[in-house]
């Protein structure tokens, strides 16, 4: 996930040769994150429509396929094409 200066957008894009992508990791950290989503489950319902939900739309450009992702409050319209995109853990500084 990258900040694409030219276009202002947050995307989400491939890998150069368009691999699927795995991550490896222990079970400390499958304890950690299923504890993070767990506590966002929670917050989701406990602040309601002050909660903001994450989308992604998908974008064709040429022969490119790329992703932007936005965040949108909840009691906006989602506007058609969007479709919901769950992180665990969103750092706006990561």
């Amino acid at each position: 996930m990258r900040y694409n200066g030219a276009r202002h957008k947050t995307e989400i894009g491939a890998t150069k040769r368009k691999k699927i992508r795995t991550v490896d990791f222990c079970d400390t950290l499958a304890a950690i994150l299923k504890s993070a989503k767990a506590e966002q489950h929670k917050n989701r319902f406990r602040y309601g429509e002050l909660y903001s939900l994450n989308y992604y739309l998908e974008v064709k450009e040429k022969d490119r396929t790329y992703y932007e992702v936005y965040s949108l409050p909840r009691p906006e319209e989602v506007p058609e094409g969007y479709k919901e995109l769950s992180f665990v853990c969103l750092r706006p500084d990561g």
